[in-house]
């Protein structure tokens, strides 16, 4: 967490993307849902695209652009909705790089050279955006790193840390579902 924290906040964050790389149920998907739901809308406009779900051939915007379309019924463009950020930093969590490479069946070997290169537009253009994209460990070398690219390994959870993590999510939804009763 204040890794993640840490990284948003820092110039960097707008310069290159985050990689954060796992193995299959590793948490990626979950990271970038958490990160959705948690991060304060009052400093971040966070926008989550599950890359299965969009054209894979699609430009990264247009991508961004479906996802906010399929989640808000509204053809509301990227610029527009970073307008509405006031000074929130836009945070895309770009989740499966793995399954746009499957449902391209072609090479993606730029793709993070394309996001770095919507990056230096956005800020050229005022407009600074953040850029985390998950992929498993084993097709991460079908991307050419950019520099200043930062890299989170997330390990698969053991026994004990599983059981941990129940604990607190359990202790969570207990404390939630006591919240709406005095509601």
């Amino acid at each position: 967490q204040d890794f993640l924290v840490g990284y948003l906040t820092s110039p960097m964050a707008a310069e290159a993307p985050l990689l954060v790389l796992g193995h299959p149920g590793a948490g990626k998907s979950l990271l970038t849902q958490m990160l959705a739901a948690r991060l304060p809308a009052s400093d971040f406009l966070t926008v989550r695209v599950p890359l299965r779900e969009v054209p894979a051939g699609a430009d990264l915007q247009s991508q961004i652009e479906t996802v906010v379309r399929a989640d808000t019924g509204a053809n509301t463009t990227w610029p527009e909705l970073v307008a509405t950020a006031d000074r929130a930093l836009p945070v895309v969590l770009l989740d499966g790089f793995d399954e746009l490479l499957q449902a391209t069946g072609q090479s993606q070997s730029d793709y993070l050279e394309r996001i770095t290169a919507f990056q230096q537009r956005e800020a050229d253009l005022g407009r600074p955006v953040a850029v985390v994209v998950t992929s498993r460990i084993t097709v991460a070398d079908r991307a050419r790193p950019v520099f200043g690219m930062a890299t989170l390994l997330l390990e698969s959870f053991d026994d004990k840390q599983i059981a941990r993590w129940l604990a607190a999510w359990a202790e969570w939804k207990i404390g939630r579902a006591s919240c709406r009763e005095r509601v």
